[in-house]
């Protein structure tokens, strides 16, 4: 594990994160074990439709149209629309 220092007072530890060096095997390893999981999950069709980012032919684009698609169609039939936000910008520094 490195620090990498993130933003602030450079002399405070919680201004740092870390880093985790890893060697290539396990890197290879890595993408080896994604992609047998990513096949058995397809191929047992476990992952619904609203899984965008383990699907290869959706993209970022695709979700946010599904979800301004909804948002219309709710409010052309007039219900309520409500919408959750949350900001993750400190969410992996207690991981």
């Amino acid at each position: 594990m490195k620090p990498c220092f993130k933003k602030g007072d450079k002399s405070h530890l919680s201004n740092c994160r870390p880093i985790s060096v890893l060697t290539g095997f396990s890197e290879v390893f890595e993408l080896f074990i994604f992609r047998r999981l990513k096949c058995h999950l397809v191929s047992c069709n476990i992952l619904a439709n609203e899984h965008f980012s383990f699907h290869d032919s959706v993209s970022t684009e695709s979700t946010i149209f599904k979800l301004i698609k909804s948002i219309f169609s709710a409010w052309n039939s007039k219900e309520y629309i409500m919408g959750l936000f949350c900001d993750l910008t400190k969410a992996f520094d207690s991981v």
